[in-house]
C-alpha cells in the first residue's frame, strides 16, 4: 500500500532537522561572516539575516539580535588575553613556593620585605643567583598570585574539617553517677551501724 501524503510530509521535515555537530570554531567563522553583512545591510536584509542565523545555529529571534548588534567583533577575530609572556621563570616561582613554609607562612607583605635576608642565607642547588634576583625583583602582588595556589593546597592539607578525637576515659577514671550513688549508700551504710 502506498503511503500517505502526510507520512512523506512527515519524513521529509524529521530529515531536515536532523543537525549534525559544527566544530565552535566554524560557527565563529560563519558568525563573523553574518556580523560583516549585517553591519552593512539595509533593513529587508537584516531580516533575512536574521532569519538565517535562528535556521542555521538554532537561536532565538532575540538572541540572534544581541549577538549581532554587539558593537565589537565576534570572538574568534578578538586577540586572546594572557598570551604575555611570563616576566618570571618556573624556577622563580617554584623557590617561592619553597621559602614560604619556611618562612612560617608569612602574608605577601611581609615575605617581600623578609626575602632579601633570607635569600643570604639560601644555599640550594636550584636556587641560583638569577632565581633570587628575580625572587627579589618581584612584587607583593605578584608573591601573593604566585602562592595563591601553594596556599589552596595548604588549606585542602590542613583543614579537612576532621576534629581530632576527644581522649576517651578509662573505665573508674572519673567519678560517675552510679559510683556516688554506690559511695552514698556505703556512707549511709556506716553511719547507721
Amino acid at each position: 500500500m502506498p503511503e500517505s501524503d502526510d507520512s512523506l510530509n512527515y519524513q521529509i521535515q524529521q530529515s531536515s532537522q536532523e543537525v549534525k555537530p559544527v566544530s565552535t570554531q566554524a560557527t565563529r567563522e560563519y558568525l563573523l561572516c553574518i556580523w560583516k553583512q549585517y553591519k552593512s545591510a539595509t533593513k529587508e536584509q537584516k531580516v533575512g539575516l536574521l532569519n538565517e542565523l535562528e535556521r542555521n545555529l538554532g537561536l532565538h529571534r532575540k538572541a540572534a539580535i544581541r549577538l549581532i548588534n554587539r558593537p565589537w567583533v565576534p570572538r574568534s577575530q578578538q586577540a586572546r588575553p594572557g598570551t604575555r609572556a611570563s616576566k618570571y621563570s618556573a624556577e622563580a616561582k617554584t623557590q617561592l613556593a619553597i621559602l614560604w613554609p619556611m618562612m612560617g607562612f608569612m602574608c605577601a607583605e611581609r615575605m617581600k620585605a623578609a626575602l632579601p635576608e633570607w635569600l643570604q642565607y639560601r644555599h640550594h642547588k636550584d636556587c641560583g643567583e638569577a632565581i633570587k634576583s628575580e625572587i627579589l625583583s618581584m612584587s607583593a602582588s605578584s608573591v601573593n598570585r604566585f602562592l595563591k595556589g601553594t596556599r589552596a593546597a595548604f588549606q585542602r592539607k590542613h583543614n579537612t574539617g576532621v576534629k581530632r578525637q576527644q581522649k576517651a576515659r578509662t573505665p573508674g577514671s572519673g567519678r560517675t553517677d552510679r559510683n556516688r550513688a554506690k559511695e552514698r549508700a556505703d556512707s549511709v551504710s556506716t553511719q547507721v551501724t
